[in-house]
């Protein structure tokens, strides 16, 4: 099944000043607060879940709750990530509508998600998983489950990593991405990054 061609939601970086509004915000809260989009394996341990709004404000803020983190989450690369990122308010749940959140048994310990909407079938995801639990394979089964939420709408999905971030390329080889070329005109970018890309599944 492919994406039906219907106007795009608007879409809102809540943390953004420029663009906030309480309106916007009241809006977007309710959605994702309401009923929040989450993915479990039955074999599996690790588990994914859409962000709320509430949750990426203290991810942002530096406002911890007692528990439910990891304790070196978040690291810098999420709360960079999700300072960014954008809520939809559309009332359809798409897997790009908001951030994800990685659990590891139940405890929070990264983040995931699609950098925007699909422009011509084409998604770019990024992913990060805290220090304590790096080379255990959790970043690979979460970015999996994710890319089942896809499976079967014509997506390629786009990726680029450091090119001294070998887990992180291992992660992406490991579900199928394979390296291309990169942008041009890129501003020398090609010298320290490595684009990849994963064919509709």
């Amino acid at each position: 099944m492919r994406l039906a061609m219907t106007p795009a939601p608007v879409s809102r970086n809540v943390f953004a000043p420029e663009i906030t509004t309480r309106t916007t915000y009241r809006k977007a809260r309710a959605t994702f607060l309401s009923d929040t989009d989450s993915v479990h394996d039955d074999d599996s341990n690790v588990s994914i879940r859409q962000l709320t709004i509430d949750e990426a404000g203290s991810i942002v803020e530096g406002r911890r709750p007692e528990r439910g983190w990891a304790s070196d989450f978040p690291a810098e690369g999420d709360v960079t990530s999700t300072r960014y990122a954008t809520f939809s308010a559309s009332s359809v749940h798409e897997p790009w509508h908001a951030p994800w959140l990685i659990l590891l048994d139940g405890l929070v310990v990264g983040t995931l998600g699609f950098k925007g909407e699909p422009v011509v079938d084409i998604l770019e995801v990024g992913y990060s998983v805290v220090p304590s639990v790096q080379r255990r394979g959790v970043a690979t089964r979460a970015l999996a489950q994710l890319l089942d939420q896809v499976r079967g709408r014509g997506i390629t999905v786009k990726a680029d990593t450091a090119k001294w971030n070998t887990a992180s390329q291992s992660v992406l080889r490991h579900l199928h991405f394979t390296e291309i070329e990169g942008p041009h005109g890129d501003g020398g970018e090609n010298d320290t990054v490595i684009f990849w890309q994963r064919s509709a599944q």
